[in-house]
């Protein structure tokens, strides 16, 4: 498995356990003392990253093509 290229669900899953299922983090976003939105890096490859595994560059690039919820 790499260790780049955040997919959108492995996103939303980082940020339900951050956030949403962490109680001071949540109460934090509650009361505006956390900032929101919330912001992900979704761990972008390297050029040599994305040549050494085209097959998981194109789904990265694709799923996010497709993500729904995009702006």
């Amino acid at each position: 498995m790499t260790d780049w290229g955040l997919l959108p669900e492995a996103a939303i899953e980082q940020l339900k356990a951050r956030e949403w299922s962490n109680n001071a983090n949540l109460r934090d976003l509650l009361s505006g003392a956390r900032p929101f939105p919330r912001r992900v890096s979704l761990k972008a490859p390297t050029d040599a990253q994305a040549l050494a595994e085209p097959t998981h560059f194109q789904r990265f690039v694709d799923s996010w093509k497709q993500w729904p919820h995009t702006g």
